[in-house]
């Protein structure tokens, strides 16, 4: 899957010229399964052949196992969400000081 996606992203290079990047966006619940390498695989593709701001904001989604939490007054059950937004800005990310 993420060879294709840097596939991809290479055949594309030429759809954005010499527009900057302002946002990265990974989304559903398939970016979870993504590993360190693979995120690096992609993120050293779009820097090769796109032009990236400083200020990039990333976004991944990813899904987060919630067991159900109960008010201990009501004992009701509490609805909590199924997913999260985990936003990494690009200077953080190319730090590598960022372990999820």
């Amino acid at each position: 899957m993420v060879k294709t996606i840097c596939r991809e992203l290479i055949e594309r290079a030429d759809y954005l010229e010499n527009k900057n990047i302002e946002t990265i966006y990974f989304g559903g619940g398939t970016p979870s399964l993504l590993t360190e390498f693979d995120l690096n695989l992609i993120f050293e593709t779009i820097h090769s052949k796109f032009s990236v701001s400083k200020s990039c904001e990333i976004t991944k989604n990813i899904i987060v196992p919630i067991s159900p939490c109960i008010n201990p007054i009501t004992k009701r059950v509490i609805p909590r969400p199924r997913m999260i937004l985990l936003k990494i800005s690009d200077f953080l990310y190319s730090q590598s000081t960022i372990r999820v």
